[in-house]
């Protein structure tokens, strides 16, 4: 009887212990999630400030881009210095669309995660 007794003891006590052990765990894995989710909301926030960073300079490029093109309209054939301000305003366009494009695709693959 003591045996059983003794027996019945040990595995209340280890039950105990497992139950603490997962409590820990649960609290440990929610303390995560919390973490990870805050670490992936501010990844969003800056990719959504460099994205608006990146939208913004597009526009600048497309209005430079046009610009570029009235003076080279308006130079008739004029000088090479229109087409090398319209060249570098369509480069510069493209760079920032590129840039658009590679940081949108960042904050979707981070979405993705979520």
């Amino acid at each position: 009887a003591r045996s059983t007794l003794a027996r019945a003891t040990a595995a209340e006590a280890d039950s105990a212990q497992l139950r603490e052990k997962v409590g820990q765990m649960e609290a440990d894995q929610k303390e995560w999630e919390h973490a990870s989710s805050a670490m992936l909301e501010r990844e969003r926030a800056l990719f959504q400030v460099r994205l608006d960073a990146t939208e913004r300079a597009l526009a600048a490029a497309n209005t430079a881009e046009a610009q570029g093109a009235l003076a080279l309209e308006d130079a008739q054939r004029g000088t090479s210095q229109a087409e090398k301000e319209k060249d570098a305003a369509v480069l510069e366009r493209d760079l920032a669309l590129e840039e658009c494009n590679a940081l949108l695709e960042q904050l979707q693959a981070s979405e993705a995660l979520a």
